[in-house]
């Protein structure tokens, strides 16, 4: 980099202050340093899905699942589990899937054998 930033940026003095000297520490300019800071990291950075966790365990999938097979509703259901209806629906697809793949992995390994 030859010490300036495609873009302006504003930054307060003593946070100037301290990435120069973080600068000068790693023999770099100022401008390679604030542009460290304010690029985003090769790995771990932002990636779908890396916010708050899921609460979704297999036995909420089979509560759900079992609550459908009993005509249950899906406000009854989620109101049960303390979630959402949507939520409901989306935990009870996932256990549908988790279900259907368990089958074929089933089936793959007896039709191997």
């Amino acid at each position: 980099m030859d010490g300036y930033l495609p873009v302006r940026v504003n930054v307060p003095l003593e946070d100037y202050r301290r990435l120069n000297a973080e600068a000068e520490a790693r023999g770099i300019t100022i401008a390679e340093r604030i542009a460290q800071t304010l690029t985003p990291p090769k790995h771990g950075g932002a990636r779908p899905n890396s916010g708050r966790r899921s609460g979704y365990t297999t036995r909420a999938g089979e509560e759900i699942s079992a609550g459908r097979r009993f005509n249950q509703s899906w406000a009854e259901i989620s109101r049960h589990l303390g979630i959402s209806e949507h939520t409901a629906r989306t935990w009870a697809a996932k256990y549908a899937t988790e279900v259907r793949e368990q089958n074929m992995r089933d089936r793959a390994g007896r039709t191997a054998s």
